[in-house]
């Protein structure tokens, strides 16, 4: 212990270590092996002496713990006390509800013991073993506990209590009945329920035993995951191709249900197959086998739903700016074809080409508008088409404004 104490430093062993409560437990337990040991070496005379030597022999019992220290090495061992320890505030609770349970009823048998007691001149045998069962109210708890944990005071079991009170009345037998019958098939039925879903909960609590159980389950998988690839690989070569896989499957209902046993899917064996073999070289190797079908193994996860989401979500983003360029450029090429053929309409000898009649969304003038000039002046044709002050004419070309600007 003090080799892990220098070797890791102080600080790490006892406060920045996961293990630190263990670090603790074995350094109690050293102390008390050292203090027995004290004890045994020293040679102390007299009384106080002699006190002060038994005093330290009790530590000797400290030495059956030295047995818990491989408990962290063993899974199960440790399994169960870190779960009482994650368990004991259920525990706690548990216990104060059977108390109230007993109190109420302990309280309700010892006044009607009592008053039965007072009536009495001689107190026969069955009346003194009921005075000593229930005359006090701590007299009574005790009994009834001893009834519903399924002990008894000298050799007693709650049908002697039963019967102690059947000379009481008839109530208090029918509510001892009761009471019997509550704490076996319904108090101690639900504690017990709720202490085990307690430590079943806490099973998912604890990290340690999280990861602990998590890994042995893959371990677990990965076994079965090596049997089957090499009871698929027929021929010894360490490397399972599709013809292989297919005639393994192909009416093997027995690997096909453990198969399914393993929360794998085998009927499809060509998408096994093109799944499985991530590289495409159309061979599975041991590794690649085990670890396509852990990947595979079960129904769709919430972080693989999220996973296609979020590929979702960035192909969208992609195509949506794909369509947003492409519509620029489809809208530019109107634009400049719309151009072309209002300039081809203003000449008398263009108007007559297919180009000037090919009909276009975009194109809105008002040829009535357009006049030729003498001088063959486009940018005056052309202006002539733009929308007057008061809002007569055509609409607002804003690619005829830039054409005219540009002296085009």
């Amino acid at each position: 212990m003090l080799l892990r104490m220098f070797a890791k430093g102080l600080r790490d062993f006892w406060f920045e270590n996961k293990d630190w409560r263990w670090n603790v437990f074995d350094t109690v337990v050293v102390l008390i092996s050292f203090a027995d040991f004290i004890s045994d070496a020293s040679q102390l005379r007299g009384i106080a002496a002699t006190r002060i030597a038994r005093t330290c022999r009790l530590m000797r019992v400290g030495k059956v713990m030295r047995v818990l220290r491989l408990m962290r090495y063993v899974h199960e061992f440790k399994k169960i006390f870190l779960l009482l320890g994650a368990s004991m505030q259920t525990l706690i609770w548990s216990c104060l509800a059977v108390f109230f349970v007993l109190y109420v009823f302990a309280v309700l048998f010892t006044q009607t013991s009592a008053d039965y007691l007072w009536s009495l001149d001689e107190l026969t045998e069955r009346n003194q073993m009921l005075h000593q069962d229930f005359s006090t109210i701590d007299r009574s708890l005790f009994t009834l506990y001893t009834a519903v944990a399924g002990g008894g005071t000298m050799g007693r079991n709650w049908g002697t209590f039963y019967e102690e009170l059947s000379d009481v009345d008839d109530i208090s037998k029918v509510l001892f009945i009761a009471f019997v019958t509550f704490a076996f098939f319904g108090m101690l039925n639900i504690v017990t329920s709720v202490f085990v879903e307690c430590a079943m909960a806490s099973t998912q609590r604890l990290r340690e035993l999280l990861v602990e159980e998590k890994k042995a389950t893959e371990q677990g998988h990965l076994h079965h995951m090596r049997n089957i690839f090499h009871e698929l690989d027929t021929d010894g070569s360490n490397s399972l191709s599709y013809t292989e896989l297919r005639e393994a499957l192909v009416g093997n209902i027995a690997l096909q249900e453990y198969f399914l046993a393993l929360d794998l899917n085998a009927t499809d064996t060509s998408t096994l197959f093109e799944l499985l073999d991530e590289d495409g070289s159309g061979e599975l190797d041991i590794d690649e086998f085990c670890d396509g079908c852990m990947r595979l193994k079960g129904e769709a996860r919430a972080f693989d739903i999220n996973c296609v989401l979020m590929e979702s979500r960035k192909s969208g983003k992609v195509l949506f700016r794909f369509i947003k360029q492409t519509n620029e450029q489809f809208q530019f090429v109107c634009e400049r074809l719309t151009t072309l053929q209002q300039f081809m309409l203003c000449s008398p000898s263009a108007a007559a080409s297919p180009m000037a009649r090919l009909p276009h969304a975009d194109m809105i003038w008002d040829p009535a508008t357009w006049v030729q000039k003498d001088d063959g002046g486009f940018r005056d044709v052309m202006r002539s088409g733009v929308p007057k002050p008061d809002g007569q004419g055509p609409p607002a070309n804003p690619v005829l404004e830039n054409a005219l600007d540009s002296r085009l």
